[in-house]
């Protein structure tokens, strides 16, 4: 049934899961799949957001940058999925690391994403900033 027919049903909750089902699903789709872009991301990402001096601060300055293009690249990752590997391996020839402490930092990430308020908040932030920048969406 379509949305239109459990709402003159008077399901109106069947009309609203769908609705979100809907709404969902187009949060689980990349907003780009030109891995090689990554790099030229991070080059604009770093022109908007410079590199922190103290090391504390720079690790932060990564983590944003790596749930940015989680979001762009592989959004599913960030809501328990292993992160996929030709965005790894992206992440890893940016930061000139391995594709395995690439996956040990998204593990770090994802959770402070989800449970961390002040970095979700910075990460919208960039995010949004960078978006613009991209033209992700049209």
């Amino acid at each position: 049934m379509k949305v239109s027919e459990y709402l003159q049903a008077g399901n109106e909750a069947m009309a609203q899961r769908i609705i979100a089902s809907r709404n969902e699903r187009a949060l689980w789709k990349p907003l780009d799949h030109n891995y090689a872009r990554i790099p030229e991301i991070y080059k604009i990402y770093c022109d908007l957001y410079p590199k922190p001096k103290k090391p504390e601060e720079n690790a932060i300055h990564r983590r944003v940058f790596v749930v940015i293009i989680t979001r762009i690249y592989d959004p599913r990752a960030l809501f328990g999925n292993k992160l996929d590997g030709k965005t790894r391996e992206q992440l890893a020839k940016v930061f000139g690391c391995s594709r395995s402490n690439i996956s040990h930092l998204f593990r770090h990430v994802a959770w402070q994403a989800q449970n961390v308020r002040s970095f979700r908040e910075k990460v919208d932030e960039c995010f949004e900033e960078m978006e613009k920048v991209l033209s992700l969406r049209t």
